[in-house]
């Protein structure tokens, strides 16, 4: 078969090609399942006249006499040939042989091998002329069949496959586009993808002639050098320009969805700043106002819209692009509401160039996307034409132009470069084709995955943050890279570490917790609820999340919802929202009746939530650095060592051994097996077993015989001992503060315990501002990438960046 003449433009990648195969076989079902087929003959003329030109497969040879086929659709018969399905799609891994159904996108044809459920069905009659009772398909009918729209939405390819991107996302895989970045960056990947060009060292070699061999500038950018603009689409061609002498201007802009810009915002405009200064060139700067308030604006029936507050914002983050400092004679910085009247040409251009089929394909516009939505990929398009700026080009429509931006705005652009050459003079130089850089991600506080979001003020550094806000957040928040188990990795506060379990079980359908940091056991809170639920043999899943934003942008508001007092932890049971830890615990002992059966049992069960919670804030203290209660490995030796060797568990013990113990000293308040306040208490009792162990210091069960029965007693149930093997309960608890830094005394050390530099927040930062690659170098081998360490610089780096005053 032929896709000739399809709308499906650009046609989806190979990638997708699986999903059009799907959705053609469940099309071919659906007809075929309905109707009987007929085949006859007519005269060329009168087929034409009563079903169109589009009755001819392309490319077909049109005799004077045609075979048709026509189906009667509205009834079954005895002669349906069943089930069709698609046969061989695809081939064992290093096989040479093409699969037999399979879509050839250059030739736009696809093969299709097939069975059928039926296939003693007979074949269909040639008939001398098309039945003429009804209800055959009437001719208007199979004329609007040939008018060449998609009519069969494909999920994943015309439609946004939401429950695959929530679990890509929910996987860790990477999401990419101009609105949204998760997961773990690939970037070869991403090149592979888009279709762009990785930089080589021969057009580094190039820009570096060009650039630093004019004089204008002492050395190519450090962010080319190590490769952080990492990524071009014809920037070889706008270097073939500046060979011949011949100018060109930069591009790029900034959506104004905050008062204040972050560093991530920051990178395009230092570079481009550079560029400016490097090749000596007019550069435009576009503020989309207009795009933030379509994607982000709010009507309220009393106040009104809040457009008035995106044009706020374009002037308060002007003041941050202008301190970058470019060339005042040569910069053209405007907004989308003010100076659309002179782009307005050019937009209608673009808006009748492009289809909504390929706008559909290259943004995701759905049914719910507003229609400036749909319509905005044209504003932030024309800019990268010189006739949108006749004033400050003085008419010149020649100027090719280069854009420096973010990889995720890309496709914007790939858009953009198809239909440029209708928006040009055919003697335009590249065709009207704007060329591109590209560059890296800066990281967020949290970790090397997504990117800095001015959403989650906790993973980002603002422009107005003070250098004490900025080593607060730095040593508060900031990712370490060490990924071994025996490290403790994040330096998180704890309500942006979101360890998210989903139960199932008697209606049970989640619980949330703060804690499970990266592998090390801190909060105790959700390990006391899996213990809980596996002792009972509920089914759950466990579902993590480490980045604030998980928590705070997509969950929180849902849990708001139903409780005002939403915080982690928090269990969602049908209707009903718990937050915090005991409250949690309570609902759980009366759900699986581990809260007691008395008034005296329900009563000590409280008491000892209330005293375990104490002792496991006493361990918090200890090894969170931001609770400044151990500043130092001295600080820390010393507190380890005092509680070590006084482990706060004589009430336990005495509680044991209280002569109202219904089990005789065995449990805490049950007679017959542990109640909800056990696994708490043993679980601190674990922790501080592990903690002596460490340091060296005498078995904490010393002075406590009975919880030391108890610990034995526990961790022998036998529905646990599936838990106690899993990397659950493996996960270690103790820090120290070394650890808490973030890392090892050299680089070797660091990657021997499985440091991950590249995730490494504070090392990832200094490649990104502190420009002298042989400091640079000093850190990487043999200095620590230690956090505390390394703040300084951070700070130095960023303090020294050339910026002007605002």
């Amino acid at each position: 078969m032929s896709f000739e003449g399809t709308s499906r433009e650009p046609f989806p990648k190979e990638d997708a090609h699986n999903a059009l195969l799907i959705a053609l076989e469940a099309e071919t079902n659906r007809l075929a399942a309905g109707g009987r087929i007929a085949v006859f003959e007519m005269d060329k003329a009168d087929a034409e006249k009563k079903y169109g030109e589009d009755i001819y497969e392309p490319k077909s040879q049109r005799p004077d006499r045609l075979r048709v086929a026509g189906m009667q659709l509205l009834f079954g018969t005895e002669t349906d040939c069943g089930k069709i399905e698609f046969l061989a799609r695809e081939v064992e891994a290093g096989s040479k042989k093409k699969p037999d159904t399979m879509i050839m996108a250059k030739k736009k044809q696809v093969f299709v091998k097939f069975s059928v459920g039926n296939p003693d069905a007979p074949a269909a009659d040639i008939g001398g002329e098309m039945p003429s009772e009804d209800p055959w398909l009437p001719q208007d009918e199979a004329k609007a069949l040939t008018d060449k729209s998609v009519r069969v939405e494909v999920l994943g390819v015309d439609v946004k496959d939401e429950a695959k991107e929530e679990l890509q996302t929910a996987e860790g895989e990477m999401v990419v586009d101009p609105w949204s970045v998760k997961g773990k960056i690939d970037y070869e990947k991403l090149i592979r993808d888009f279709g762009s060009t990785k930089i080589s060292d021969d057009l580094l070699e190039r820009i570096r002639k060009i650039t630093v061999g004019s004089g204008r500038v002492s050395d190519l950018h450090c962010w080319l050098r190590r490769n952080i603009f990492f990524s071009h689409r014809e920037l070889d061609a706008i270097c073939a320009l500046q060979e011949k002498g011949k100018p060109f201007y930069l591009y790029t802009g900034r959506g104004p969805s905050s008062a204040a810009m972050h560093l991530g915002h920051l990178l395009p405009f230092m570079f481009t700043q550079w560029l400016q200064k490097a090749f000596d060139v007019p550069l435009v700067i576009q503020m989309t106002d207009d795009e933030k308030f379509l994607w982000k604006g709010e009507y309220d029936p009393e106040k009104g819209d809040n457009l008035h507050v995106y044009k706020r914002f374009t002037i308060e983050n002007a003041k941050d692009i202008i301190a970058c400092g470019f060339d005042k004679k040569k910069t053209f910085i405007f907004s989308d509401l003010e100076y659309v009247g002179h782009m307005y040409p050019n937009i209608v251009r673009v808006w009748k160039a492009i289809t909504y089929n390929t706008a559909r394909g290259a943004f995701g516009f759905v049914g719910e996307s507003n229609i400036g939505q749909s319509a905005f990929p044209a504003v932030q398009a024309v800019p990268s034409f010189p006739s949108s700026f006749n004033v400050p080009f003085k008419g010149d429509q020649h100027l090719p132009c280069l854009i420096p931006c973010a990889i995720d705005q890309d496709p914007y652009f790939r858009v953009t470069r198809d239909i440029a050459h209708k928006l040009v003079p055919k003697d335009h130089p590249l065709k009207g084709k704007p060329s591109l850089i590209h560059c890296k991600f800066f990281p967020p506080l949290t970790g090397a995955e997504g990117k800095m979001a001015a959403s989650d003020e906790n993973s980002a550094i603002f422009l107005t943050d003070t250098p004490e806000d900025i080593e607060k957040k730095i040593t508060k928040y900031a990712f370490s890279g060490v990924e071994a188990r025996s490290l403790f990795r994040p330096l998180f506060d704890a309500k942006n570490v979101v360890n998210h379990a989903a139960l199932a079980f008697h209606g049970l359908r989640g619980v949330h917790g703060a804690g499970c940091a990266h592998g090390v056991r801190l909060l105790a809170d959700p390990r006391v609820f899996r213990m809980l639920l596996q002792y009972k043999e509920a089914k759950y899943v466990d579902k993590q999340y480490t980045r604030g934003e998980d928590w705070f942008k997509s969950r929180k508001p849902d849990i708001l919802a139903m409780n005002p007092l939403a915080n982690l932890p928090y269990l969602v049971d049908g209707e009903t929202c718990i937050c915090q830890t005991n409250a949690i615990l309570s609902y759980l002992g009366d759900k699986f009746g581990l809260n007691g059966t008395t008034e005296a049992q329900k009563i000590r069960t409280q008491e000892l939530l209330a005293e375990i919670y104490d002792v496991r804030n006493g361990m918090i203290d200890m090894v969170y650095p931001f609770k400044n209660v151990c500043r130092n490995k001295e600080e820390f030796d010393a507190k380890a060592a005092q509680v070590a060797g006084s482990p706060p568990f004589a009430k336990f013990e005495a509680i044991l051994s209280f002569k109202g113990n219904a089990s005789g000293g065995k449990w805490f308040v049950l007679a017959d097996g542990p109640g909800v306040a056990d696994f708490h208490i043993w679980e601190m009792l674990d922790q501080h077993k592990m903690l002596a162990e460490r340091i060296g210091a005498p078995d904490i069960f010393e002075k406590f015989p009975k919880c030391k029965a108890f610990y034995e007693a526990f961790k022998a149930l036998p529905t646990l001992q599936k838990y106690f093997a899993s990397d659950d309960y493996k996960m270690d608890v103790m820090p120290t503060p070394k650890e808490q830094q973030g890392g090892r005394q050299t680089a070797k050390e660091q990657r021997e315990k499985g440091a991950d530099l590249d995730a490494d927040v504070s090392y990832q930062w200094l490649r990104f501002f502190l420009d002298d690659d042989a400091e640079l170098q000093k850190i990487e081998e043999p200095a620590a990438c230690i956090m505390f360490a390394t703040v300084p610089k951070v700070l130095q780096a960023w303090t020294n960046l050339d910026l002007c005053p605002t």
